[in-house]
């Protein structure tokens, strides 16, 4: 195998992992996003605008298991249990 070859065949693998790696990233950002949608509609359906001090530890969080533990708990907690768990950054007791 020639010099240049090797290359393009490095170049190619290099490109392929490149490509997965942002693909993946795409897909977790677009999970985090729409995690955090539903979140805000959930909020909204059940007790009205969400705060804005709420909002803000929403659109700050990333952490995916968090965001959807909060989805999750978020139709059974009464709203003071709810904000208490997102401006602590925890789950909601229950």
């Amino acid at each position: 195998m020639s010099m240049m070859e090797l290359y393009e065949e490095w170049k190619q693998k290099t490109e392929a992992k490149g490509i997965k790696k942002g693909i993946k990233k795409g897909i977790e950002k677009g999970r985090e996003e729409a995690l955090k949608e539903s979140l805000v509609a959930a909020y909204r359906v059940r007790f009205g605008a969400l705060p804005a001090d709420l909002a803000a530890v929403i659109e700050a969080t990333h952490d995916v298991a968090v965001l959807r533990t909060w989805h999750e708990r978020i139709v059974t907690g009464t709203r003071e249990e709810i904000a208490a768990a997102l401006r602590s950054g925890s789950a909601p007791s229950t």
